[in-house]
C-alpha cells in the first residue's frame, strides 16, 4: 500500500517540534543547575574569605548572588555558623520557578557549605 501523500511532511514537523521541545527543556535545566552551583560556588567563597568579616555582611553578599541569579532567597533563609579556629557552616533555602508555556514548577533546594578555616 502507497503512503499517503503529505504524510512524510507530518513526521518531519513533528520530529523538529520535539527536537525543539527537548532542547528548550535542556536549557532550562541547564540555567537551573547553573543558578544553583553558582550560588553554592558564593557560599564557598563566603565562607572561606569573609569568615573574620560580620554576619551581617555575609549574609548580604549571599542575598545578592542568589538574586542576581533569580533564586528567590530571603534573609531570614541563610544561616551562618563560625566556629572560630575551625569552620564556618554556611546554610541556605532557596527557590526558583522552572516555567514553560502551561506549565510551572518550584524548585526548592537546600545548599549547605562547610569550610575549614585555615
Amino acid at each position: 500500500m502507497k503512503d499517503q501523500r503529505g504524510f512524510g511532511l507530518i513526521k518531519a514537523v513533528i520530529a523538529v517540534l520535539i527536537v525543539v521541545a527537548v532542547t528548550i527543556v535542556g536549557v532550562e535545566l541547564g540555567r537551573l543547575g547553573f543558578a544553583y552551583y553558582s550560588l553554592k560556588d558564593e557560599m564557598r567563597g563566603v565562607a572561606k574569605y569573609k569568615s573574620m568579616e560580620t554576619e551581617d555582611l555575609m549574609k548580604k553578599l549571599i542575598l545578592d548572588r542568589a538574586n542576581s541569579l533569580g533564586i528567590d532567597v530571603w534573609e531570614q533563609d541563610i544561616e551562618i555558623d563560625v566556629y572560630p579556629g575551625e569552620k564556618t557552616v554556611i546554610w541556605v533555602y532557596g527557590q526558583k520557578d522552572l516555567v514553560f508555556p502551561f506549565y510551572r514548577r518550584r524548585f526548592e533546594f537546600e545548599i549547605v557549605v562547610e569550610e575549614p578555616l585555615k
